[in-house]
């Protein structure tokens, strides 16, 4: 479930207690010791994908790698998005951190073995999947795309 919605406006503007207290572009870095507890959750969701058993899925899926939850949570407290997406496990063992607005989307797999797959539909565009080094060094494009999606909702 998302919940950048709640803490943060359509400006991008940090919401606390129902104010909107400091313009930020980004959320802060997990070493902040003001890390908002949103993204903190976030981040535990993620570890305790650890949790699942084999066959978590009931269709004889894999346990979540250990290594695709490390790059996972590196990658989250290390966000720099208003917008948080959503985290799950996926079949193949990995984990899925997923920004969806409908007719947009961004999902980013961090699978076993150090693989990743990138997949990014923008509005009235063809699906576009990216594995391991193709996956462009810069994915704020893909982002961006998709926060207007869901900005025009």
């Amino acid at each position: 479930m998302p919940s950048a919605p709640a803490l943060y406006d359509q400006n991008a503007t940090l919401v606390r207690g129902g104010r909107a207290s400091q313009p930020t572009p980004y959320l802060l870095k997990a070493e902040d010791p003001g890390l908002p507890l949103e993204l903190i959750e976030l981040i535990g969701e993620a570890e305790a994908l650890a949790l699942l058993e084999s066959d978590w899925d009931g269709e004889f899926s894999p346990r979540i790698d250990a290594g695709a939850i490390r790059r996972a949570s590196w990658f989250l407290e290390n966000l720099q998005v208003p917008w948080l997406p959503m985290v799950g496990a996926n079949r193949l063992g990995g984990v899925r951190v997923e920004w969806d607005a409908g007719h947009a989307y961004l999902i980013i797999d961090f699978e076993p073995a150090g693989e990743a797959q990138v997949m990014f539909r923008g509005v009235g565009h063809e699906v576009m999947v990216w594995r391991n080094e193709e996956i462009p060094g810069e994915l704020g494009f893909c982002y961006a795309e998709v926060n207007r999606a869901r900005r025009s909702g």
